[in-house]
């Protein structure tokens, strides 16, 4: 479905620091001061219009031709997480809950009959029951009991699907640093690459598998320096398509079509040509493309820029030609975006939240359920 995102790297890693106490040495970013909830189903909605507030550090986003889904990274103590999903044309600020107490969830993908996620496998908290990692599914209208398992796994760290199968990576510092895929129809689990150990093993060839895209012959990978790997469907070794000259400390935003895989370097959205490895600047000069969103029939890249991580919003969400001409910005001085998805005519983020910054400007991070899901015409 169109919509699918290159994902993000999640706010923590965007500000590289601790989750912090809000207090008189801390500094708040200012709020957006658009209405909230005006995304009406007539169309007579201010623009941008917020569809749901209060999400406790949404990390993705993904949507179909009529709904908008999400997961919840919940905080840094794990097990509150959560998956929710709002229709296009708004929910009045009441999205439809899947799951709740998810443990770091960072994948969600849907093929419109389902949504499913992602969570990471973790001892138990308080005394309680361990978290079990892996790929979970429920139908779009709503669970009907609890959540079903696809398969185990210990940290995904991304989801899609291409209708047929479902791919994920597993950049565990345990076990295999791994990507995988699964048959929608059986459930038969084939592991496409295995490192044959963590993240940072002697093996591994990516240093730590994070997003993934996937076309009708070869799956890529980015790393979480920004590298760009290709992998064979039918399983084998990665193969680097594009290295990044000077490594980043978080994975940026992934996206794919007929002719291209896009990815974010730096402040900027490169192009790999997948027929000959050319790589071209498509935009620069954005702070930091967390996200990227294509549409195959437009020939165009929407990105949603999260910022600089300062206390005064200055992220923003565009798009791009595909050959790098035209590029716009759709909506300026917002907060926080960290994902980007498309659906009919509207262009839908979320803002992982407010942040708050040290008077010493020495830490940073985001206010707990601060975030919100935006939408705004393409």
């Amino acid at each position: 479905a169109v919509g699918t995102d290159g994902g993000g790297g999640g706010v923590d890693a965007h500000l590289g620091a601790p989750d912090a106490t809000i207090g008189d040495a801390m500094t708040a970013e200012a709020a957006p001061s658009t209405p909230a909830f005006a995304c009406l189903p007539d169309g007579a909605a201010t623009d941008p219009c917020m569809l749901a507030d209060g999400l406790d550090r949404p990390f993705k986003v993904v949507s179909d031709s009529s709904r908008v889904y999400w997961v919840e990274y919940g905080d840094r103590q794990g097990g509150n997480g959560s998956v929710r999903s709002c229709a296009v044309t708004g929910c009045s600020g009441q999205p439809l809950t899947y799951a709740t107490g998810q443990m770091e969830p960072k994948g969600v993908a849907t093929d419109e009959a389902n949504v499913y996620w992602t969570t990471t496998a973790a001892p138990p908290l308080d005394g309680g029951a361990p978290y079990a990692g892996g790929i979970w599914k429920c139908p779009v209208a709503g669970c009907q009991g609890a959540p079903t398992l696809v398969a185990p796994a210990i940290r995904p760290s991304d989801l899609l699907t291409d209708g047929a199968f479902l791919y994920w990576p597993d950049p565990s510092p345990t076990g295999p640093n791994s990507v995988s895929k699964s048959d929608l129809v059986t459930g038969a689990v084939t592991v496409l690459y295995d490192g044959g150990g963590g993240p940072d093993g002697g093996t591994d060839v990516p240093y730590d598998v994070s997003e993934v895209v996937v076309d009708s012959k070869n799956l890529y990978v980015e790393d979480f320096a920004t590298n760009v790997f290709r992998i064979p469907l039918t399983g084998g070794d990665p193969v680097m398509v594009a290295p990044v000259a000077t490594p980043n400390s978080v994975p940026l935003g992934l996206g794919i079509d007929s002719t291209n895989v896009y990815f974010g370097q730096g402040d900027q959205i490169l192009a790999l040509n997948k027929a000959g490895n050319s790589i071209s600047v498509i935009e620069d000069k954005i702070t930091y493309p967390a996200s990227l969103a294509v549409d195959q029939g437009e020939s165009l890249i929407y990105w949603a820029d999260f910022g600089s991580g300062a206390a005064t919003p200055d992220g923003k969400v565009g798009k791009v030609s595909t050959t790098g001409s035209g590029g716009s910005t759709l909506q300026s001085n917002l907060a926080t975006p960290e994902s980007i998805t498309l659906a009919g005519n509207y262009a839908y983020w979320i803002s992982a939240g407010t942040i708050v910054v040290s008077s010493n400007q020495a830490s940073a991070s985001v206010m707990p359920n601060t975030g919100a899901l935006w939408r705004t015409a393409r």
